[in-house]
């Protein structure tokens, strides 16, 4: 939370107050307030992704290990690694720069992260880290400046300490970046403040409680009567004007601020700081900073947990409406600080609120920790409703979380809340209900699911309530019942969901349905209906969690691929990949390869990338997965390898589960077989196929989609020699692909029917018209694959 001494956060090290301001490109970077500008505009960027970047523009040119930016981000408090990466885009999007061009903040594998750009910290020129061994006179004295807040009686002190230590032990000191003075450098302030009239004490030891910088009106509050005293503060270059900000003060040196407080004495200060904190809850002006300073002071004065954590959870619950999460973890952790005295209710509610923030900023494991705690709390005082409340909690489903990964203790948790079903009331069982059918889904058990998904859709349409849980549950139920033989019933539901969500005014749950029914309809080869569902889904996503952030990414990598714009969907594919790698996705890599296998399929280019790609598959589990690695077998020049998984799978087919990649797994498997002209395993694959020929292949919630399901069945009637009978299904993937604008499967789909159609002498002059509409796509699109079955297929047409 924020710290009204220094305006950084928690009880650790502050950002000195020095009165720097560095300039880096068209940026100005004010280290004491601390504030971000591009020109005269201020830049809006949360409080600890700015701790963050002056963090590392302290040290710039120099890596800061991501132990020491979580010291400065979140100091005095364990976040995962996720807040960083979080906290890292935050500050690159406000500089405008990215991941991948690292124009400001360059990443290092195994060192950390360095500010890159030369900084400019006064007129007298950059202010540069210096070689080592050396000091550079120049640099040596911006330092000492920089260290010394402009302060000209600090200067003085610090020059004789250099004097008496010499430049060399010094400047080792410096390079270490010291966290705490010397000894001898804590006296010299001490000393500097040691001039203090006795007259100005009063007023100043307030002002040093009250922050970095302050109003004359809250000194007014602490030191009634002062206007005089500070005055003459001013007039005497104790206290300052901030840049840009004049109607506020904060000391010229950071250096007596820290001493002043340091002298007052322990009655003194707490008094001082309960008086800052009734003054900012009087104010009551609806801001999370005030709420946040607040709660500090109230900590800081010896307050009860009771009095401190009604200001820690209303700047909680501010910074998590203004989407910055990581202040609000930080102040939900404050809050559970103090609270072993109160209610365990209150406990159990912080700990969910702490959760759930967990989980909205990516934190997934840390998450679920904070829900295990609640459910201890529900165990222990047998509340089947408290428990019911952390089993969804660290199921995530109160965070809106999306995962197909089966967790057993996730299951059990689930289980166990239900095994109260008889003291719960009809919605908490329906939403219990309704999420343990999604994770028994997931397991592969879809009888069991469809049948609790039912009850849970049966409960929640006889007991009709809040539509913020309804979506919950419509939601859940949806990935439950997800199969291939049901998309009427799918868009049904995904419809509900989209009119809770409108309902209840909640933007991300109505992006999620609307993802939810786009790719439904997709299935249903309705491009057009797909996007007007999609539609605002990428500004909505943009203010929300980690989650929709990614789903925005990967709708734009499907469209892209979908269309032929390999260049977008490689960069869309990127960057999806990195953001799922920083949210610690366990399936990242499986994700990333089969997108990229699908994108070089489409390129011609599938066997050139195909080990690359089989080192992201290490003996997957899932079918479609194994699917996917037999195909990367098949082009990478493995083929007995890519033959043996082939067979294996589909000897398997009648037991492959029906959900939502069954298709995916037979048309992969298809792939495969088409490649390693597998006669028996594509006669096998066409009656599973043939059901489905009017349906696209969407993989997921639009990870892609592979076109219309009769180009494979085509495939595999060609290669399990069966011409006749390939005809009519390429004839009706092209009319689907062309529907759809998919330019690739169109090319594709024409291509393969014209070579289909060059085996009846009665239809050659259809043959040549699709091979010719082919060939203008392919050079459209720039592709120069399948030349030798080009070639063969123009001799075969003359």
């Amino acid at each position: 939370m924020t710290d009204a001494r220094s305006g950084s956060t928690g009880s650790g090290t502050s950002i000195p107050g020095d009165g720097r301001v560095v300039r880096f490109g068209e940026f100005e970077l004010d280290v004491a307030a601390p504030e971000l500008r591009r020109g005269t505009e201020l830049v809006e960027i949360g409080a600890t992704p700015l701790r963050v970047l002056v963090a590392l523009v302290e040290q710039a040119g120099r890596f800061v290990s991501k132990e020491r930016l979580l010291e400065a981000g979140w100091p005095g408090v364990t976040v995962s690694d996720a807040s960083l990466h979080s906290a890292l885009r935050q500050v690159r999007r406000a500089l405008g720069d990215d991941g991948r061009e690292q124009r400001w903040i360059e990443t290092r594998k195994g060192r950390g992260y360095r500010f890159r750009a030369a900084l400019d910290a006064d007129p007298d020129g950059p202010t540069r880290g210096p070689a080592a061994g050396a000091v550079e006179p120049m640099a040596l004295w911006n330092r000492v400046r920089r260290r010394a807040g402009g302060d000209p009686r600090m200067i003085d002190a610090l020059l004789r300490t250099i004097e008496r230590e010499g430049a060399r032990g010094l400047d080792a000191a410096f390079r270490a970046e010291l966290v705490r003075l010397p000894a001898d450098l804590l006296a010299e302030a001490a000393g500097v403040a040691g001039e203090l009239p006795e007259a100005l004490r009063p007023v100043l030891a307030s002002a040093s409680v009250l922050g970095a910088d302050f109003s004359r009106d809250e000194i007014d509050d602490l030191a009634p009567g002062s206007t005089g005293e500070l005055v003459e503060s001013i007039e005497h270059g104790w206290l300052e004007a901030v840049p840009g900000r004049p109607l506020r003060l904060r000391f010229s040196s950071a250096w007596v601020r820290e001493h002043l407080y340091a002298s007052l004495r322990q009655e003194e200060r707490e008094r001082l700081h309960r008086a800052a904190a009734r003054r900012l809850i009087e104010r009551g002006e609806d801001r999370p900073e005030d709420a946040s300073r607040a709660a500090f002071h109230w900590l800081k004065s010896g307050a009860t947990a009771i009095e401190a954590i009604g200001p820690c959870e209303r700047a909680a619950h501010g910074f998590a409406k203004q989407r910055d999460l990581e202040e609000a973890v930080v102040h939900h952790l404050a809050a559970l600080a103090v609270a072993d005295a109160i209610d365990w209710h209150q406990r159990h509610r912080l700990w969910m609120q702490l959760g759930n923030a967990l989980f909205r900023l990516g934190d997934q494991q840390g998450a679920r920790d904070a829900h295990l705690r609640a459910a201890a709390l529900a165990r222990e005082h047998d509340d089947p409703e408290a428990l019911a409340k952390a089993a969804l909690g660290h199921a995530g489903a109160d965070a809106n979380v999306e995962t197909s990964r089966f967790l057993p203790d996730r299951a059990d948790l689930l289980g166990e809340a239900l095994g109260h079903s008889a003291r719960l009331d009809a919605r908490s069982n329906a939403r219990l209900e309704a999420r343990l059918a999604r994770e028994l889904s997931w397991d592969g058990r879809l009888d069991e699911a469809s049948a609790r998904a039912g009850r849970a859709l049966e409960l929640l349409r006889a007991d009709d309530g809040d539509p913020g849980e309804a979506f919950g549950i419509l939601r859940d139920a949806y990935w439950a019942i997800w199969s291939p033989d049901n998309t009427d019933e799918r868009i049904e539901v995904a419809r509900e969901m989209h009119e809770r969500a409108r309902v209840s005014q909640d933007p991300q749950s109505e992006a999620l349905a609307g993802a939810l029914l786009g790719s439904t309809l997709l299935e249903n080869g309705d491009r057009a209906g797909a996007e007007a569902a999609y539609a605002g889904r990428g500004g909505t996503a943009s203010r929300g969690h980690a989650g929709f952030r990614l789903g925005a990414q990967t709708l734009r990598a499907c469209l892209a691929l979908l269309d032929g714009r390999f260049a977008d969907a490689e960069r869309w594919i990127g960057e999806t990949h990195a953001l799922r790698r920083e949210l610690r996705a366990q399936n990242a890599d499986a994700i990333f390869a089969a997108q990229m296998g699908w994108l070089r399929l489409d390129q011609g280019r599938l066997s050139e990338f195909a080990p690359a790609l089989l080192a992201r598959l290490d003996r997957p589990r899932e079918p479609a997965l194994r699917a996917g690695r037999a195909l990367l077998l098949a082009h990478g020049g493995r083929r007995t390898e890519a033959g043996s998984e082939l067979q294996a799978l589909v000897e398997k087919l009648a037991d492959l589960p029906r959900g939502p990649f069954w298709l995916t797994t037979l048309v992969t498997l298809t792939e495969t077989a088409v490649e390693l002209a597998d006669v028996e395993s594509a006669r096998a694959l066409l009656p599973a196929l043939a059901p489905h020929a009017s349906r696209c292949v969407v993989i997921g919630i639009h990870t892609a989609c592979r076109g219309s399901v009769a180009l494979y069945l085509g495939l595999a009637a060609q290669t399990a020699g069966e011409p006749g009978r390939s005809i009519p299904c390429f004839e009706q993937a092209v009319r689907m692909h062309a529907r759809l604008g998919a330019a690739p499967l169109l090319a594709r789909s024409q291509v393969e029917l014209a070579s289909a159609l060059a085996d009846q002498p009665e239809a050659t002059r259809a043959g040549r018209e699709a091979l010719a509409e082919a060939l203008r796509i392919r050079d459209q699109l720039g592709l120069s694959n399948e030349e030798p079955k080009i070639a063969e297929l123009r001799e075969r047409l003359a």
